[in-house]
């Protein structure tokens, strides 16, 4: 647990890498970019409150479970 711990606090909070591991191989790691499902469902709850003129103070978002007695928010398909 505690080597867990000095490893997370040695890795960069966003990529996760570590500095020693690009000076062992600047190689090691290449950048690709993909579509989360959950993060792209956050993003367009975000857009649609940002384009109501009365946006609440203090709002937070987070995915929940389907609840089939809801309807869902329909938002276009990403195919790619």
């Amino acid at each position: 647990m505690l080597a867990w711990r000095i490893e997370k606090a040695m890795s960069c909070p966003d990529c996760g890498t570590r500095e020693d591991e690009w000076k062992e191989n600047p190689l090691a790691y290449t950048a690709e970019s993909f579509v989360c499902a959950g993060c792209e469902t956050l993003e367009w709850e975000v857009h649609d409150i940002n384009m109501e003129s009365t946006r609440p103070k203090g709002i937070k978002y987070r995915l929940v479970s389907f609840d089939p007695n809801k309807p869902p928010k329909l938002r276009p398909v990403n195919t790619d």
